[in-house]
């Protein structure tokens, strides 16, 4: 059985790239700093925007 928005066999529907999602939300994250958010920041960043430990607090999840 195929999983929901996945082609039989577990092939990625036609036109769909697997890193579209990641680049989408590294994309979206670097939009963001912490204080616009209401977190602290802390020490110098080597990529800008929100850590993805940072993004799971505010979801309300566990980074892992």
């Amino acid at each position: 059985m195929a999983l929901p928005g996945t082609a039989s066999g577990g092939r990625q529907p036609r036109g769909v790239n697997g890193n579209d999602l990641g680049d989408f939300l590294r994309s979206h994250r670097a939009r963001l700093l912490p204080d616009d958010v209401g977190l602290a920041s802390c020490g110098v960043r080597r990529v800008a925007g929100l850590r993805r430990e940072e993004v799971a607090v505010l979801a309300g999840m566990n980074s892992d």
